[in-house]
């Protein structure tokens, strides 16, 4: 029985290394199928300098939570800031952009844990300092308290994400009427469509020229059309205007029209938008500052009538 069993494990042994050198064919389809785009993951580059603590919690946190509800990142809004916003802690360069969103998210996921850990401990040292002071709390009232203020400061870096990547969305807006304007006078000057957008992307170092500049570049190093650099850049930090001008520039080059009379068009209905929306964000200040005006008005008058009527009395 010993005998057939060490006959049995040195036969184990020979075939399992007959097989590590043996050479093996993976399967076509499966070999294709994982070098598919959908199946790649970004993933940045061991960075040259050391994470701090937070990043660090954050990269764990973008591992193993962000495909959960409530724990995805918002996307669009970080692309925009990690290229628009000086004061974000983006250590990679302007270049990178992999790296760059990557360390973004992270970042992102780092404040988000820092502001949950607060608002979880809040609760718990109010009730500490109650129960020094001789006011005992339920146990269960300071623990669903943390749970709650802890899921609510969780959410507030996403807020404060949205607010400021819509002002620079806003701002984009802008800049892409000028855009729009700047390739219709170099079609105007019998450029091609393809060299007008290049030519009118270099006038400016702000950031959403630096981008479509790099969309441009990779459009072109890729071996595609320009404006489908455009169209990627539109879809990706959610600025419709750079679709309008993609398409416009691909009916150029498709129908060999003339589209330098359609951009200005464009251009000018862009700005008619944002001054529609500047109106209407103007009105609504203006009806929110009524309101203290007129509560400060009734307190005055109050304040008269109460004082006449003491007089009186």
């Amino acid at each position: 029985m010993t005998l057939a069993i060490l006959g049995a494990l040195a036969g184990l042994g020979l075939w399992v290394v007959v097989r590590e050198f043996t050479p093996s064919h993976p399967q076509l389809n499966a070999a294709l199928k994982n070098l598919s785009p959908d199946n790649l993951t970004l993933q940045a580059p061991e960075p040259a300098f050391p994470l701090d603590r937070d990043t660090r919690v954050g990269a764990w946190i973008d591992r193993h939570l962000s495909t959960l509800p409530g724990f995805r990142p918002p996307l669009k809004d970080l692309d925009i800031l990690s290229s628009a916003d000086p004061t974000e802690d983006n250590l990679t360069p302007q270049g990178a952009d992999r790296a760059r969103m990557a360390r973004s998210v992270q970042t992102h996921y780092g404040r988000k844990a820092k502001w949950a850990v607060m608002g979880f401990v809040a609760p718990l040292a109010y009730s500490t300092l109650l129960t020094l002071g001789e006011t005992r709390l339920p146990v269960q009232v300071p623990a669903i308290a943390s749970f709650a203020v802890a899921a609510l400061c969780w959410v507030v870096p996403d807020q404060r994400v949205r607010a400021k990547a819509a002002e620079y969305r806003d701002a984009a807006g802008r800049a892409c009427v000028a855009y729009t304007q700047l390739i219709a006078i170099a079609r105007y000057s019998g450029m091609a469509a393809e060299s007008a957008l290049f030519a009118a992307a270099d006038v400016s170092d702000d950031w959403i020229f630096r981008r479509i500049r790099e969309e441009l570049n990779r459009a072109q190093w890729a071996g595609t059309a320009p404006w489908e650099g455009l169209r990627h850049l539109s879809r990706r930090i959610d600025i419709p205007a750079l679709m309008q001008v993609a398409d416009i520039m691909a009916l150029a080059h498709e129908a060999g029209a003339s589209v330098a009379t359609q951009l200005l068009a464009r251009a000018d209905s862009l700005d008619d938008a944002i001054l529609a929306a500047d109106d209407k964000v103007a009105a609504k200040a203006s009806t929110t500052m009524a309101v203290p005006l007129v509560m400060t008005v009734f307190v005055f008058l109050f304040t008269l009538l109460y004082a006449v009527a003491m007089s009186l009395g």
